[in-house]
């Protein structure tokens, strides 16, 4: 017998236990798809996710905001203790080495269907700690700031609903009674204008609420957030009075839940896996009582135990790769469903499942591995029977 006997014998004997040879691959096709469609979805997932950190400022970024001790209710007006001023920001970014980007939430541009666009007042600073890709035009400049320009930076909605040219750049748009020129256009939801300018002439808006302070250095972020804690209870004279938060912090817990979850269908497919190789072994164990007169023949014609070995072995990885196969055909054709059907559902924005070329061969390279494994002891023992005995067997 040679090699190619020998595959064609193991080929032979799983078409013609086509049944049999289906029930024991189904275990190996669910693992495998199970494991490519979950690993490429968190791959996917914690790919938008590291963007979403980046879009949110990076790991150094952290946040400023009056607390409740510092907010006192008056009728309808919310009124701060302490206000973070423009002179605070000028002498936090003198003292401290990081940039601090304060932002005034201004009013709401209406668009159709009930869409609302926000309108923030920033410094240049908010575009050096948040990347928005330019589309058009330019961003908002320090003599802008310094000027009080009423000048206004517009995402795509904004322009395809208030413009109906290309170039948008140097038109006007009117917001709470004044004009302002469009500077540029940006991505994301909202439009932006220059900081003072919404202070001192935009009415109705609250003074500056939040801080956006990027370290530059995620290792120093702990130390340097309670250096401006001490700074800020040394200004007012009291402590407490502003609090602190991490926005990547939110998102590293989502990524924990998810990596947990990632990991325990993994370890559910693992075992899918085993499941199905022993049940395979007890398959193929079960096979040799069938064709133990079989083995005696070929024995007696002139083949070896090496012959019989590989014979009965190649049929286990056969079982395992043909499993292997459709399992990540499956996978792969399962993974987009979910994410077209299901998950748009759940999550906002799309999220592309990462399907490479390690995700897709690692599991079929341990499909393999597993009818290695699981049809070596079968196919030691269909080997070691003695010709004589199998010719007697009935």
């Amino acid at each position: 017998m040679n090699n190619k006997d020998i595959f064609v014998f193991s080929f032979s004997e799983i078409k013609s236990n086509l049944l049999r040879s289906t029930l024991a691959v189904l275990s190996v096709i669910v693992g495998i798809s199970a494991f490519i469609s979950v690993v490429s979805l968190s791959e996917g997932m914690n790919k938008k996710l590291m963007e979403t950190i980046e879009r949110l400022g990076g790991y150094d970024l952290f946040e400023i905001h009056p607390s409740r001790k510092n907010i006192t209710i008056e009728g309808d007006d919310i009124i701060h203790k302490y206000e973070i001023t423009e002179q605070l920001i000028f002498n936090l970014n003198k003292r401290f080495s990081a940039v601090f980007a304060p932002v005034i939430f201004g009013p709401k541009i209406n668009l159709s269907d009930d869409n609302l666009v926000s309108v923030h007042g920033v410094s240049p600073e908010y575009f050096d700690i948040f990347s928005h890709e330019l589309d058009e035009g330019r961003l908002i400049h320090p003599v802008d700031v310094e000027n009080k320009h009423n000048v206004i930076l517009i995402n795509e909605k904004i322009k395809k609903e208030k413009f109906a040219v290309s170039d948008v750049t140097g038109k006007y748009l009117t917001l709470s009674g004044f004009r302002f020129e469009v500077v540029g256009v940006i991505d994301g939801h909202r439009a932006y204008i220059p900081i003072t300018t919404m202070a001192q002439k935009i009415q109705d808006v609250r003074p500056i609420r939040d801080v956006y302070v990027k370290v530059g250095n995620y290792k120093e972020m702990d130390s340097l957030m309670e250096n401006v804690r001490i700074f800020l209870d040394q200004w007012t004279g009291e402590s407490g009075l502003f609090r602190f938060t991490i926005p990547s912090k939110n998102q590293e817990k989502f990524y924990s839940l998810e990596k947990t979850y990632t990991r325990f269908i993994m370890i559910i497919s693992i075992f899918i896996l085993l499941v199905g190789g022993i049940g395979i072994m007890n398959i193929m164990l079960a096979s040799i009582k069938e064709r133990i007169r079989e083995i005696g023949i070929k024995k007696a014609i002139g083949a070896k135990n090496t012959h019989i070995f590989y014979q009965f072995l190649i049929e286990s990885v056969l079982i395992f790769l043909v499993g292997g196969v459709i399992g990540m055909i499956l996978g792969i054709t399962s993974v987009n469903v979910i994410t077209e059907k299901i998950l748009v559902n759940f999550i906002s924005g799309k999220t592309e499942p990462a399907m490479s070329l390690k995700v897709i061969l690692a599991p079929l390279l341990v499909s393999i591995g597993t009818g290695l494994v699981f049809g070596l002891y079968p196919a030691v023992k269909a080997s070691r029977i003695a010709p004589v005995n199998a010719l007697r067997y009935e």
